[in-house]
């Protein structure tokens, strides 16, 4: 199969290209950032610009995004360019491609939790708001996926959270955990098989993709640092409050991914699994 995947450099972009590689004849868009790959060709592009070239692709997965909540508070119009207008410009330029659209939870105001894809968005953020913009550029026969992701950085100078925290406590710092925010996340490498089910089966509709049950941030970054054996003990308890965000974020944004756990044969990993991986992938790094 013919796949493009946008955003090649990012976290979730440069592990579906490695893992859809295997399979299929894989390129993928990146601008301003270089990726290296042996087994993808790069398309480098601006998708916020119309009449994109990027036809004869049987699937695309559409992962590019500006995804950093606070700076798209801050600059509402390019968060529209980058989350809207690229979804808009794409799904324009491949008519008759399979699109998977990689949404977020963060289409939920986070007031009651568990919610399901029949459940009303209502987002609290910009980017929030841009990204369920962005799901109604979709093709009717599309397939759109609200999850949480974490993983490895795709590169040493694009750290992802995992790292961040891992780097912290290496330096025998201490790390907050927030108690009083819950979600529902998936590594990386295990959205990529979902993602790779998606694209065999050509399914549709709206997914939620992501842990079986819902941690706290607090509960999220004690279980990384036991794996990557550090005294989970070093991560402290806090609130959400004290972080200073320029962005509200939801309260309570876990998924029911029940829907996902009957419709795939891909099974969700549990944290001791994911983050086992991570720090595999992590270790292999340092050489």
């Amino acid at each position: 199969m013919r796949v493009l995947v946008t955003g090649g450099a990012g976290m979730l972009g440069k592990t579906l290209v490695e893992q859809l590689s295997q399979k299929h004849q894989v390129s993928y868009t990146t601008h301003h950032t270089p990726v290296k790959s042996t087994s993808a060709k790069a398309i480098e592009c601006d998708l916020t610009r119309p009449n994109l070239n990027l036809a004869d692709f049987e699937a695309v997965v559409h992962t590019a995004a500006m995804t950093n909540v606070d700076q798209c508070q801050e600059h509402p119009e390019q968060a529209y360019q980058a989350n809207v207008m690229a979804t808009r410009n794409i799904a324009a330029s491949v008519a008759g491609a399979h699109i998977v659209y990689i949404s977020t939870d963060f289409v939920f105001d986070g007031v009651k939790g568990n919610y399901s894809e029949e459940d009303k968005p209502s987002p609290l953020s910009v980017y929030g708001r841009t990204k369920l913009e962005g799901e109604n550029e979709v093709p009717g026969d599309g397939c759109i996926i609200r999850t949480s992701i974490y993983g490895l950085g795709s590169d040493p100078q694009r750290p992802g959270m995992v790292e961040k925290v891992i780097f912290r406590l290496r330096k025998g710092e201490a790390v907050n955990g927030f108690t009083d925010q819950l979600f529902t996340p998936v590594s990386t490498r295990n959205l990529a098989l979902f993602i790779e089910e998606i694209l065999a089966r050509r399914l549709g509709g709206i997914f939620n993709i992501g842990s079986s049950q819902s941690y706290t941030k607090y509960e999220f970054i004690r279980t990384a640092a036991q794996i990557f054996g550090f005294d989970p003990k070093a991560v402290k308890p806090g609130l959400s409050s004290s972080a200073n965000y320029r962005a509200p974020r939801p309260r309570d944004a876990s998924l029911d991914t029940t829907k996902a756990q009957k419709n795939f044969n891909t099974k969700v990993w549990d944290l001791k699994k994911s983050f086992e991986t991570i720090k595999f992938e992590w270790e292999a790094r340092q050489y």
